[in-house]
């Protein structure tokens, strides 16, 4: 029922909100997704399940580690390798403004969602 009537919704809510709903859209279709391979995996024998979602869990962390390894080689690409050999001579300017956004930026997060790390060494 919940399902049917967003359904209905979402390209009203599109029209308006654009990319944002879009991405929210894609994480309800894929929410759905997870749900089907629930139940699906319910079906199964309890041992098999354990099995499966261990192997599951294992494959979803390697994508991330993936990802992840593969973001930070772009971002080091895109702030420092590319930057050093097309500009050579900004290059040092380039670096100082990459490490003092990236260090304000830090800074905000740790002071915003972790405030107990204040005095523990971490500015």
């Amino acid at each position: 029922m919940f399902h049917c009537a967003l359904d209905e919704m979402l390209p009203k809510i599109r029209e308006k909100l654009g990319l944002v709903v879009e991405v929210f859209a894609h994480g309800l279709q894929c929410a759905r997704v997870l749900t089907r391979l629930a139940a699906t995996l319910q079906r199964l024998p309890e041992r098999t399940r354990f099995v499966l979602s261990i192997a599951l869990y294992g494959a979803g962390a390697s994508l991330v580690a993936v990802l992840f390894q593969v973001a930070i080689n772009w971002i080091y690409w895109a702030t420092f390798t590319y930057p050093s050999t097309a500009m050579p001579r900004a290059f040092p300017w380039i670096s100082l403004a990459v490490i003092t956004v990236v260090s304000i930026v830090s800074g905000w997060l740790l002071t915003r969602f972790c405030p107990e790390a204040a005095g523990s060494g971490i500015p």
